[in-house]
């Protein structure tokens, strides 16, 4: 059980935030009333509402919602709130006087990774003094994750990606975890189904357990909806709303928007689209449509299972979302509203350029808030902003469900950790409900959370500073949901709310400006995620909360001959994206689609599609 020790019971609050805890007491006594990584932007980049985690487990499957719900029993025996446990007396928690361990953990970049400099936020402090510890991060791209492995000089923790598990577990390069879970790690030991999950599919079969996954439950949604259709709220609204239920719609309203606001405020040149080249195929694929991929359906890799149980394959199928977007892309091009420097530009740059408003259109919730955070500061009371519009039959990535966690990745601990008690008592932190409510929004006794109505909230003054960008607070919390065990809105079962307290009813309703209002009030909701909610549960919208994830994740790694297949195809797709796009009419994108799939086809896509076919059905009925 996770257990706060002395240093996390004073908590040694900041001198800011004791004088800011003295004033609202002195307020009180008077009879008045009431931030990825490091607390960046907003809250509204964190994911999951309460009320999506409940629609979704509503919603799932039978065996995904008892597994969800037997996770959440088993985790019932845990530590209360941070509050609770703060609030308990240890007699025996003796200071430990040995010098701290130091323990590094290698993390992908675009999973939060990165080295803290002198940033290191103040609640991964405090969980450093209680643990006795020095957490060194190192965020690593794939080639770096490639060298490490490749030279057996791995960090004490590494969060390995799957592609990676064979060569690690064969290799020596990682130690099993039975031992040290038993020992260490009471809370990440209540994760039964987790933890067998691995043992069985993600273990080389060896039946030992070598890692665990992080990100077990569901993910919600965001205080802004994340993949999708944005666009400038004030600018969609003065002409009225009008529904989008087609790409037609989509370029209709992008290309008198763009004609209307053809540059910036500073002079810069205002596009529809823009896309960005060191993502893979991923911006092809992120906007909603109408088409066969927007309904219920299971992508097992090259093969696609609609719920009727036909089949398509998205590579090769001109209605596929993947195709149909670069259609829409196309068209944009010939009506002069895609950037085409884009295609050649990094994520960063496509970040930038949002943030600059030079996008009409933007195919995330995170790359928006640095702008509506610009334009609030500018001006409180503004409605310019981009916000996420619904669309009619549309689907939308949010209510995943992953009962035994999101197991694309993996924390494993090195064969060469000095100490591995050491590093397995940090992974069992990051995997408790305590734990993870301290790093992300810290403790009563801190000031930063108070007690409404006998619940747990973040205070309105941490949430207002944090959506200004204040300068003491940006530094405070740990809010990279990567590096935990469970999804952020997940209950905790010591007081009925989400792990981080931002994603309340309150939380989200204090987060918003009076553009969210706006927005959320014209679809009849309080917040931002309201409105997606709202729209999903009428049915005019779809999400996640159907796909099997155990299913798919247990599927076997690829051979050696079907990843070079896969690594050629993807290639091939790839490289055609920018031709399709930049297509001089209709009748030459269809020259290239039809090339395209010639050069699939020759490539071994056929072996591909059987290989991933006959693994996603074996698994299926492995859970049947």
């Amino acid at each position: 059980m996770f257990k706060a020790n002395k240093h996390t019971r004073k908590h040694r609050p900041a001198p800011y935030l004791f004088i800011s805890a003295l004033l609202i007491l002195a307020l009180a006594l008077a009879g008045c009333g009431t931030g990825g990584g490091g607390a960046t932007t907003a809250a509204a980049t964190t994911a999951a509402a309460a009320e999506a985690t409940t629609a979704a487990a509503a919603g799932a499957t039978e065996a995904a919602a008892t597994t969800v719900a037997g996770a959440a029993d088993a985790g019932a025996t845990t530590a209360a709130t941070t509050t609770t446990a703060a609030a308990a007396a240890d007699e025996d928690d003796d200071p430990d006087l040995s010098p701290p361990v130091t323990l590094t953990m290698a993390m992908p970049i675009e999973k939060g990774g990165g080295e803290w400099g002198n940033r290191k936020p103040w609640t991964v402090q405090e969980m450093e003094k209680e643990l006795n510890i020095v957490w060194e991060l190192r965020g690593h791209t794939p080639d770096q994750d490639q060298l490490m492995y490749a030279s057996g000089d791995l960090a004490d923790i590494v969060m390995a990606h799957r592609d990676f598990y064979t060569q690690i577990i064969e290799g020596g390069l990682v130690m099993p975890l039975d031992d040290l879970v038993e020992q260490y790690a009471p809370d990440i030991k209540e994760q039964t189904y987790k933890l067998d999950y691995a043992r069985k599919y993600l273990s080389h079969g060896t039946g030992l357990l070598y890692g665990f996954t992080c990100f077990t439950g569901s993910d919600g949604n965001g205080f802004y909806p994340q993949i999708g259709f944005h666009t400038r709220w004030d600018l969609y609204k003065e002409l009225g709303a009008p529904e989008m239920a087609s790409h037609d719609d989509i370029l209709e309203l992008v290309d008198q928007l763009v004609r209307e606001n053809p540059t910036t405020p500073d002079g810069q040149k205002v596009y529809g689209f823009g896309v960005f080249n060191d993502w893979g195929t991923w911006p092809f694929g992120t906007f909603p449509i109408n088409n066969p991929t927007a309904n219920t359906e299971v992508s097992a890799k090259s093969v696609t299972f609609r719920a009727d149980g036909t089949e398509f394959y998205p590579m090769i199928d001109i209605d596929s979302g993947g195709w149909q977007n670069l259609s829409m892309f196309n068209k944009a091009n010939q009506m002069g509203l895609f950037d085409k420097d884009s295609l050649t530009q990094s994520s960063s740059e496509y970040a930038n350029k949002c943030t600059n408003g030079q996008y009409m259109i933007i195919c995330a919730g995170w790359w928006m808030t640095a702008y509506n955070l610009e334009r609030r500061v500018e001006d409180p009371n503004t409605l310019n902003g981009y916000q996420h519009i619904p669309f009619k039959g549309g689907k939308v990535y949010c209510n995943n469900l992953w009962p035994a966690g999101a197991s694309a990745y993996m924390y494993m601990i090195s064969s060469k950790c000095q100490n591995p008690e050491a590093a397995m008592k940090l992974l069992n932190y990051l995997n408790s409900y305590d734990g993870i409510r301290f790093l992300m929004c810290g403790s009563v006794e801190a000031g930063t959370i108070e007690m409404v109505e006998g619940k747990p909230e973040m205070t309105a003054e941490i949430i207002e500073k944090t959506l200004a960008d204040s300068e003491d607070v940006r530094d405070m919390f740990y809010t990279n949901e990567n590096a935990f065990g469970f999804t952020v809105p997940t209950i905790h079962p010591g007081d009925g709310q989400p792990l981080n307290l931002r994603v309340t009813d309150r939380g989200f309703s204090l987060q918003c400006s009076p553009m969210d209002t706006d927005y959320s009030n014209y679809y009849g909701a309080t917040y931002p995620a309201g409105v997606l909610n709202k729209f999903i549960s009428e049915g005019y919208m779809t999400d996640n909360r159907y796909m099997p994830s155990d299913v798919t994740n247990a599927m076997p790694p690829d051979t050696d001959s079907i990843a070079r297949i896969r690594n050629l195809v993807t290639d091939i797709y790839f490289k055609t994206t920018a031709t399709a796009i930049l297509a001089p009419n209709d009748a030459a994108f269809m020259e290239v689609f039809e090339q395209n799939m010639k050069d699939l086809k020759d490539s071994g896509f056929d072996l591909l599609v059987e290989f991933d076919r006959n693994n996603y059905l074996a698994a299926k009925a492995d859970f049947e």
